[in-house]
């Protein structure tokens, strides 16, 4: 795991340029402790730099790496778990590898299949290659995203990419970044930012599961891997038996693989289903006794502390619980200097705190993340998956009834968790178009909100830069085009292809999270959910398969295939989420300090955003009228992010 920088271009190895990229390195050297390196290319038209946290091949495993000849020179982020069986074939070829992990083989991979040795990658990574023989840069990212690789083209004509943001600002101090307005409205719309869009203007993110050639000024972004959501007649009628083992089979090598380390590994244990069906299995095949780790609130809403406490002892593990008894204030403005981006997740707060905590014991750490885009575990994956059966099977008459006058008699609630305001916001959702209701859980603010929230200035600027843009900037149509790809498949699953492409929830909120939080403090965290042999497996099962027809619950083959690993109260325990108590800080603690920063003299936001409309937001939520945690607190990042990033 490390931080990779590069420039690419006119005077790449120039005096100013090697000053700047040693400044590039340095704005990322949490993410590698361990060593500092640099090449530059002889004919002066490339230059990388590297950090390295020293994994495996700690001895060897040195960066930059090169082919025989020294034709090929590479930088990588990341892990890739099936080296050894590259190893061997590369070998077998008559390659030199001159180290033991995985990055001896890349450099003699590119040569063997260039821009597509990355489909035979099993892992997380971002990659650059240099290519001195074609003058060529090669880019290639993991296909959830899991590794981040931004890039941006200088006035001068170069080609700056890293692994953030905060290195393409350090390599250029006259380069006075924009906020784009796209990216802007997305941000509001989904909470993160999108690939391939960045915060900035013409500024960029790799997509996942995508590879990039830029040769003689030219960038070329291509995908080589993308999730084929065709249900084949064999798929459909696999016995379930089969699917389980099939699912356990690949599981089981995918934890196994991603345990091999030459440092101390452990596991995030949250207490829920994902994170324990991995502690158990990486308990039964390390050598010695599981390290695990938990995050504890003091609101039992949000605490699942206990249960983690109580599978880990189970397990024989060596067990920390970290007490979450923080100033919030306070970690919010550590992560708005961490973040290159705003991001909306309120979990970043506990993330960055366990993230923290447990780089004081382990280098490497497996989480649970993944499961549940994988098995369909969200709680709105299930209410889109009965409503859309409901909607196949009942009379236009009654459906009309249930979404309007029963839906109506249930009392209204400011609060997000209440089973009331849950039954009668999934009521009404039986009356939204197939594109509406994928939309409902993954909108914040929606078009009419943003729109009431933008200055008429800013809202100019919107309008002019979509007509500019190549692609339709309109959120909605970003969810439409990624539903698309499973459009002959249910809206559950259509749902899920969106979560899991490039724009999708999957890279853009959670992977980024976790990979800011945890490379922030030196400690690689590996998703062994996100092998995606395990998403071509099961994107193909039948539904029933995942969600329980009968019982209406989620992850059926989960519970089938580790019944021996993980107690049955695990699976039946109510599905309660890693979140952080945002609606009570927000009328508490925050309250006073929420409105101070939106609304004071140093409010960046007023900028773009009308006064009035934040001072109302603010005013329903606090007299519970309505619940606008979720707005809020995007608006509230976005100040604080505004003021750590921007001059």
């Amino acid at each position: 795991m490390c931080g990779i920088a590069g420039i690419v271009g006119p005077d790449a190895c120039s005096e100013r340029s090697q000053a700047a990229l040693a400044a590039m390195t340095l704005a990322i050297a949490p993410r590698g402790p361990d060593e500092q390196a640099f090449w530059h290319d002889p004919s002066g038209n490339a230059a990388f730099g590297f950090r390295r946290l020293a994994i495996l091949d700690i001895s060897g495993g040195h960066q930059p790496a090169s082919n025989e000849d020294q034709t090929v020179h590479l930088v990588f982020n990341g892990e890739i778990y099936n080296f050894p069986e590259l190893h061997h074939r590369l070998q077998a070829q008559g390659h030199c590898l001159t180290g033991r992990g995985d990055t001896a083989c890349l450099p003699h991979l590119y040569e063997e299949d260039a821009t597509g040795m990355f489909a035979r990658l099993r892992g997380m990574f971002a990659i650059a290659v240099w290519d001195s023989s074609k003058k060529r840069l090669v880019l290639g990212r993991d296909r959830f995203g899991q590794k981040p690789l931004v890039y941006r083209k200088t006035a001068s004509g170069q080609l700056h990419f890293a692994s953030e943001l905060k290195a393409l600002r350090a390599s250029d101090p006259d380069w006075h970044p924009q906020i784009s307005p796209i990216a802007l409205d997305q941000y509001l719309t989904f909470g993160y930012v999108p690939a391939p869009l960045t915060i900035y203007q013409d500024v960029y993110k790799l997509p996942p599961g995508h590879y990039a050639t830029y040769q003689n000024n030219c960038m070329k972004v291509e995908p080589y891997w993308s999730m084929n959501w065709s249900e084949t007649e064999d798929s459909a009628q696999i016995p379930l038996a089969k699917a389980v083992d099939q699912f356990r089979g690949i599981l089981n090598e995918a934890v196994t693989e991603q345990n091999v380390a030459d440092v101390p590994v452990g596991v995030f244990l949250s207490g829920g289903i994902d994170s324990s069906i991995i502690a158990g299995l990486s308990a039964r095949v390390s050598k010695e006794p599981l390290r695990s780790f938990s995050v504890a609130f003091d609101d039992t809403r949000f605490d699942e502390s206990p249960q983690a406490e109580a599978f880990a002892q189970s397990l024989g593990a060596n067990h920390t619980t970290i007490r979450v008894d923080f100033n919030a204030w306070e970690t919010l403005q550590q992560l708005s200097s961490a973040y290159d981006e705003p991001l909306a997740d309120n979990s970043a707060l506990p993330t960055w705190l366990l993230a923290r905590e447990t780089s004081r014991h382990v280098k490497v750490v497996l989480s649970g993340d993944g499961g549940d885009e994988l098995a369909l575990g969200y709680d709105r994956y299930r209410a889109i998956a009965l409503a859309d059966r409901i909607r196949k099977n009942l009379p236009d008459k009654v459906l009309q009834f249930m979404s309007g006058p029963l839906a109506n008699r249930i009392p209204s609630s400011s609060r997000a968790k209440t089973r009331g305001r849950r039954i009668k916001s999934f009521l009404q959702s039986l009356r939204l178009t197939r594109l509406q209701l994928v939309s409902k859980w993954l909108v914040s603010w929606d078009e009419a909100a943003r729109i009431e929230l933008y200055k008429p200035e800013a809202l100019d600027q919107l309008v002019s830069a979509s007509e500019l843009s190549a692609t339709s900037p309109d959120p909605i149509e970003l969810i439409y085009s990624g539903i698309s790809s499973a459009r002959t498949r249910p809206l559950v699953r259509q749902s899920q292809s969106f979560d899991t492409g490039p724009a999708g929830y999957l890279a853009g909120d959670l992977m980024f999270k976790v990979d800011i939080a945890t490379m922030a403090h030196s400690l690689e965290c590996r998703s062994p959910f996100l092998d995606h042999r395990l998403f071509e497996i099961l994107g193909k099962y039948p539904e029933s398969y995942l969600i329980d027809r009968n019982s209406g619950k989620a992850k059926r083959i989960f519970a089938l295939a580790c019944q021996d690993i993980v107690p049955k109260q695990v699976f039946n325990r109510p599905k309660m989420g890693f979140s952080a108590p945002v609606d009570r800080w927000l009328k508490g603690p925050l309250a006073e300090p929420l409105e101070q920063t939106l609304l004071g003299s140093e409010a960046r936001i007023v900028q773009y955003f009308n006064p009035l409309t934040i001072r109302r937001t603010i005013q329903e939520h606090r007299d519970g009228l309505a619940d606008h945690a979720y707005k809020l607190w995007s608006l509230l990042v976005l100040e604080l992010w505004m003021r750590s990033n921007l001059p």
